[in-house]
């Protein structure tokens, strides 16, 4: 890692010193310190390979020319007054932590300043929403959903092996050719709309299917537990809290020991070596297992995937163009969250309520509760949400980041199909659906309560 961040650093210098010799006369953009910060991120496992590549662009981008001789060596911009708005000015290293969940990542943004070190952003597979643990605390943050992911409903298929271990026999037939409605799904997971279906004779065998349903359910702490939770009504792992874990095949390996497991990784079900590490055996009832995953993280993710394979829900496949255009039913948004005062045009904190939307986001323009890693984060996220028109070219980043977020597995988020948010005070239309974000209309201009850190 430290080897890759050497390198991105090296590219950053040459390429900025010589940016900034031709460069005209320009004010640097308004979050930046004239030297490099740290940009600290935590949160959801799912998306933190799709945010690791999308760092990676920033990290090595454009900047200004940076003094080199001591005592600087790098730590500060050699002619703010003279430099030029490139892609990452102060270049800013982004850093990802290893993946705890979006809700634990949420928490941990808000709580941020009683942690060690410090994060400014937080990764989430889902909404932000006034429910979660408390709405206070929620109110202070900010989402900007730039991509989406199709959930899918997958069976496993074939037998992997001969011999136990992994020789249970897996679902009969093709789950693709198969169609499933959201209330059928509701049926196999929650148990809405008639208790929890047991047998495919219980939803009137669609596809023609026979034989038993075997529910697996996710980690309540999951986006992508909370996303599907989301999208059907009632609890989506009711029904496989109703069954008692499943004995395995014999042989080598570990047998799962519950049906709630950690999101993405097939093993327990399949059978192998998962994305944690860990050998399993399979569940006697692989056969007639069906369980939830990210579509996107499932299509580039070889290990996690398995022989799983997906349904269609309501007629569509969790496939990028159904999911482009909406017309795939289990399509979720994916966040890059921040502080809700470090992004949002706002008043600085401790304001009066419905102070004008058009004063300059907090700490910028010398406000002192805004620090250099916050400034930072606020010019990342303008950088992911810019709809075009990236400061350097011919290098186009607004394609690079596409390509990124498709690399990924993912579908990045579309003004023709998605209601893309104006920029309240550019009045210039950006790369993101924005949630939580203060407007111009003075009852969406809210101060940070005061016990917005407390746990």
């Amino acid at each position: 890692m430290k080897s890759k961040l050497r390198k991105f650093a090296a590219t950053a210098i040459v390429a900025g010193s010589a940016f900034a010799a031709t460069a005209a006369n320009a004010t640097p953009p308004p979050g930046s310190n004239n030297g490099p910060d740290h940009i600290r991120s935590a949160g959801s496992d799912t998306t933190y390979d799709m945010m690791s590549r999308l760092n990676a662009l920033y990290n090595a981008s454009v900047g200004c020319s940076l003094n080199l001789a001591a005592p600087d060596y790098g730590d500060t911009c050699a002619s703010p007054a003279a430099g030029t708005e490139t892609e990452n000015y102060d270049h800013d290293t982004v850093v990802e932590e290893y993946g705890i969940g979006s809700s634990n990542g949420i928490k941990k943004l808000r709580i941020s300043e009683l942690t060690v070190p410090a994060i400014v952003q937080a990764r989430s597979s889902r909404a932000i929403t006034a429910a979660n643990n408390n709405t206070a605390k929620e109110n202070a943050v900010v989402g900007s959903s730039f991509a989406k992911d199709g959930l899918s409903v997958i069976v496993f298929l074939g037998t992997k092996s001969a011999s136990a271990p992994n020789n249970v026999a897996g679902f009969a037939g093709d789950p693709s050719t198969v169609s499933l409605t959201v209330s059928q799904l509701e049926r196999i997971f929650s148990g809405a709309g008639g208790g929890c279906a047991t047998n495919w004779t219980d939803l009137g065998n669609p596809g023609g299917l026979t034989g038993g349903i075997t529910p697996y359910g996710l980690q309540t702490g999951s986006g992508t537990y909370q996303a599907f939770d989301s999208l059907i009504t009632g609890d989506p792992n009711a029904c496989a809290n109703a069954i008692a874990a499943s004995a395995c095949d014999t042989g080598a390996g570990t047998c799962t020991a519950t049906r709630i497991l950690f999101e993405n990784n097939t093993a327990p079900i399949d059978g192998g070596v998962g994305t944690d590490g860990i050998t399993y055996k399979q569940p006697l009832d692989r056969t007639t297992a069906i369980w939830w995953a990210s579509g996107g993280s499932m299509s580039v993710d070889k290990v996690g995937r398995g022989t799983s394979s997906p349904f269609q829900v309501g007629g569509k496949l969790p496939d990028s163009a159904n999911v482009l255009d909406n017309t795939y039913p289990l399509v979720r948004k994916l966040w890059n969250v921040n502080k809700k005062l470090d992004v949002s045009f706002s008043a600085p904190l401790g304001s009066a309520v419905g102070t004008s939307a058009t004063v300059a986001p907090r700490g910028i323009s010398g406000n002192a509760d805004f620090t250099g890693a916050r400034g930072a984060a606020y010019n990342y996220r303008a950088w992911l949400c810019r709809n075009g028109g990236h400061a350097t070219l011919p290098k186009n980043y607004n394609t690079e980041i596409s390509s990124a977020i498709t690399a990924s597995g993912f579908v990045r988020v579309s003004g023709t199909y998605d209601a893309v948010s104006v920029n309240p005070v550019t009045g210039l239309t950006e790369r993101c659906i924005l949630d939580n974000f203060i407007g111009s209309a003075a009852a969406d201009d809210k101060v940070i309560p005061a016990n917005w850190t407390t746990a």
